[in-house]
């Protein structure tokens, strides 16, 4: 499966996509690092593990690089097969990492994460890569109306979990300390989450429209712009 060209090491573009992946590895570590000399207990075991993961991925990026790059080596022609998945893969845990320091250090800062919103946090974490994976051209026709298929739920899903979240956070933001909303409210809350059901609604009636488009048959330009009865 031929997966981000632009990764290759044989490409052009590849030494701009490496630095970028490194630059984006910093965020993880610095803001680990802050948040370690900013814990009044001192750091926690998350926070040890979120620095010790990205400095691991760091060190996966610089090797498995100086491996593709080395002529000498027997696995550096074959290197432009798994180097692009590889790159993804670092790249992604590189956020993955980012977005639960955030989430976590909101959670610190006094925010109540309901498991509702655990749940959708997550989901959201698994499909933004997989969104992004599942992009990739797919030889064949019929493969790549599966894979135009996928690339539709997978957008649209995105778009309606990441309303939801944010509904969800501001929910608990109108909840005052015994977590119910008061009548101030309550409202409010009803208007948020009419917008947000009408939303995901529209999310699902468009990739419904879509996908049946897609999976429909199809026809030639030449049947399209040919007019009736003459050549």
């Amino acid at each position: 499966m031929r997966v981000f060209p632009e990764y290759r090491p044989s490409s052009d573009t590849f030494r701009q996509h490496v630095d970028r992946a490194r630059r984006l590895g910093l965020i993880p570590v610095f803001l680990s690092l802050v948040l370690m000399l900013a814990a009044p207990a001192g750091p926690g075991p998350g926070l040890w593990s979120a620095f010790g993961t990205t400095l691991g991925l760091h060190l996966l990026l610089w090797g498995s690089t100086r491996l593709a790059q080395e002529p000498n080596r027997p696995t550096a022609g074959s290197a432009d097969r798994w180097f692009p998945l590889l790159l993804f893969a670092v790249q992604t845990g590189f956020g993955i990492v980012m977005a639960v320091l955030i989430w976590k250090t909101l959670q610190d800062l006094g925010h109540y994460a309901s498991p509702a919103e655990e749940v959708v946090f997550y989901a959201l974490l698994v499909s933004f890569p997989a969104h992004r994976l599942i992009r990739i051209p797919a030889p064949g026709e019929e493969a790549g109306r599966r894979r135009l298929r996928w690339e539709l739920f997978f957008r649209y899903l995105t778009r309606g979990l990441t309303a939801i979240l944010l509904s969800l956070m501001l929910t608990n933001l109108m909840r005052d300390s015994t977590g119910k909303i008061g009548q101030g409210g309550i409202i409010p809350a009803i208007g948020l989450w009419v917008v947000t059901v009408l939303f995901v609604l529209g999310c699902v009636t468009f990739f419904i429209e879509r996908a049946l488009v897609v999976s429909g048959p199809v026809q030639s330009s030449r049947s399209e712009t040919a007019p009736p009865g003459g050549s």
